[in-house]
């Protein structure tokens, strides 16, 4: 369901109605792709084929959380609702979800985290997303170690502009895609990851989209 508040502070619910839950166990590991992971025991297939009207539920706490390597097409997503879950995408591969995407209070999605080379990142392609007050896209300190926005001097990375005493830049300061990279002092940093969303309808962020570097005595990138 997705909740919503119109300009008069009304509050409103839409609920998805169509296609058949799915919803994540974490019995056998933390593989999307893993059909003993999900509660009706069935395996995805390729994007857009049988599963495009699976109404995905991630609500399970500690254990294992799921890891999504390939890209898939599902109706609705709702995480984290009661309890901490969190989604990490293991790829450059798009989540293709035709209709919601709730990011409950307890909810978070983020990447697993780079190191020299640009591998990671959260691709979603939604119908709408909200994101609810304490969800949260966080892909701080998942981007390059060093990178190519990265000094040897003193300073910070340069992202769409040179930062500190950085020399060569990189990226769109319009439109950013790429990973961040780390700043430099006394030991290298650790850039920021990198997210798309690709919403063609309402997207509703009551909580946060963070891409932070680390700290490495000046800022990341």
């Amino acid at each position: 369901a997705t909740q919503s508040t119109d300009s008069t502070g009304n509050t409103n619910i839409t609920f998805n109605t169509t296609g058949a839950i799915r919803t994540w166990t974490g019995t056998t590991s933390t593989d999307w792709d893993v059909a003993t992971n999900w509660s009706d025991g069935a395996t995805f297939s390729a994007p857009g084929v049988a599963d495009s009207g699976a109404r995905v539920v991630i609500n399970v706490a500690g254990g294992n959380q799921p890891v999504i390597t390939n890209a898939r097409t599902i109706a609705s997503l709702d995480l984290g609702q009661t309890v901490a879950s969190t989604l990490t995408f293991n790829s450059l591969n798009t989540l293709t979800v035709t209709g919601n995407v709730n990011i409950y209070a307890n909810g978070t999605i983020t990447h697993t985290a780079n190191t020299t080379s640009e591998l990671y990142k959260v691709n979603i392609a939604a119908g709408s997303m909200t994101i609810a007050s304490g969800g949260k896209i966080d892909v701080s300190e998942k981007g390059y170690t060093a990178g190519p926005g990265f000094t040897s001097y003193s300073g910070g990375a340069s992202y769409g502009g040179q930062g500190g005493s950085s020399i060569v830049t990189y990226g769109s300061i319009t439109q950013p895609i790429n990973l961040g990279s780390g700043a430099y002092n006394a030991s290298v940093g650790i850039g920021g990851g990198a997210v798309k969303l690709n919403v063609t309808g309402t997207l509703t962020n009551n909580g946060s989209i963070l891409s932070n570097g680390n700290w490495a005595g000046t800022s990341g990138g």
